[in-house]
């Protein structure tokens, strides 16, 4: 998809103003408003360059739209996650929800989506997993930056992802959201608005404790950088020096979290309790969402348990 270069419509842009201030009151998460803001504002590009309009859109504008988002390609040249793809879906419909119910009754009610499915990631799309070698990895490059500031500060947001929290998460920590007396750290808004308490093993308690006296004070952001306080694509930026540093230029930075949920699993590192407890650390509210991060290296588990048993009867077949 080209970067459109026709102007949009004013009553467009004015429509998409409003319900995107909706989206900012109504969801306490301003990373959650900033996009689905743009994944409208880039709906609306893409229909204006196909000679259409945001207001007045038909269904197979749509649906081709969506076809289309589902080939592109995604940060690391693959298709788009299945994640992704159902996020944009999701803002997609809340805006015509919301345009729906925002109109006078003696206005015509477009509603372009009601009659579409969200189309689905093509075969073969894979969701990147960090390892445990890849996450020690990264925290050892973390400790050879030039800056030892900072090197402690990527190290410390590593090691928070692979206790389960989200990029957007990192990034409403503030100071005295660590609490190192009770070894937890409290997120004050999830992506879903709620506060969540997420505790942390010696090793990260170690860590932070350097970072909050690297800070010299008692308020303010957790991690921040010349320009303040670090958002999402600011993460990205601060851990590109570690990542290549470690030879895991490829590295997904979200993979930590769904490293973390698969190790656990492959363990059952918390023995009986390992589901319940990962729904409470990463925030999930069903097991939906744990079996989407579970399933993606089912395969790989399947592989090990095979051997493991049938390597053990082929020993006994030999002796």
């Amino acid at each position: 998809m080209t970067a459109s270069t026709k102007p949009l419509p004013r009553g467009t842009l004015l429509a998409m103003e409003e319900c995107i201030n909706g989206w900012r009151i109504h969801y306490r998460s301003e990373q959650v408003a900033r996009n689905y803001e743009a994944v409208v504002r880039r709906l609306a590009r893409w229909l204006a360059d196909h000679d259409s309009d945001l207001l007045t859109a038909h269904p197979a504008e749509i649906s081709r739209y969506m076809l289309d988002r589902a080939k592109a390609p995604g940060r690391k040249g693959d298709t788009l996650s299945p994640s992704t793809l159902k996020g944009e879906w999701k803002a997609i419909i809340l805006f015509y929800e919301w345009f729906k119910h925002a109109l006078p009754d003696e206005y015509p009610k477009p509603d372009p989506v009601r009659s579409l499915t969200r189309p689905t990631v093509p075969a073969g799309a894979q969701q990147y997993v960090a390892t445990v070698e890849e996450y020690e990895r990264l925290c050892k490059a973390c400790d050879a930056h030039p800056d030892k500031r900072l090197g402690r500060r990527n190290r410390a947001m590593a090691m928070l992802m692979w206790h389960g929290m989200r990029k957007g998460e990192l990034t409403v920590l503030d100071v005295e959201h660590v609490d190192l007396t009770a070894d937890v750290v409290t997120i004050p808004m999830t992506k879903n608005g709620d506060t969540r308490r997420v505790p942390i093993n010696p090793e990260t308690h170690a860590i932070l404790f350097r970072v909050l006296r690297d800070l010299r004070r008692d308020t303010g952001p957790l991690f921040a950088g010349k320009k303040g306080r670090l958002t999402e694509s600011g993460i990205e930026q601060a851990m590109q020096w570690p990542r290549h540093h470690a030879g895991l230029d490829h590295m997904e930075i979200h993979g930590l979290r769904r490293g973390f949920v698969t190790w656990a699993m492959e363990g059952q590192v918390f023995g009986e309790r390992t589901r319940d407890v990962l729904m409470a650390i990463c925030g999930w509210k069903s097991e939906k969402s744990m079996r989407f991060y579970d399933r993606s290296d089912a395969q790989t588990r399947a592989i090990n348990a095979f051997h493991d048993v049938m390597g053990q009867r082929a020993l006994r077949v030999v002796n």
